[in-house]
């Protein structure tokens, strides 16, 4: 592959444009420009006093909902992974049309 000289003004340009896009490394040859300093993940993340924070508030409908919708969701699971144990709990009642 044939090396090109690059002159100061097409840096110039690489610079500007690699600004205006957000580009944190360009790297062309020997050319290497890393832009800003490294942030890391820590610093990023916003503190959140926690007296500030509130319990969040539940309908009851939905906690009820979604409580038959995990029972079926754990029945159907310990059809396939556990099947004696399953026929065991329908016989025992822990399983029926009253609780789902």
């Amino acid at each position: 592959m044939e090396r090109k000289t690059l002159m100061s003004k097409e840096i110039v340009s690489i610079i500007k444009a690699c600004g205006e896009h957000g580009v944190r490394v360009f790297k062309q040859g020997d050319l290497e420009i890393i832009f800003g300093k490294e942030e890391s993940v820590e610093q990023d993340l916003a503190y959140v006093d926690p007296s500030l924070l509130r319990p969040i508030e539940v309908d009851p409908r939905f906690a009820e909902e979604q409580a038959a919708i995990n029972r079926e969701e754990e029945l159907e699971n310990l059809m396939i992974s556990d099947p004696a144990l399953y026929e065991e709990m329908l016989v025992e009642g822990h399983y029926n049309a009253e609780t789902e």
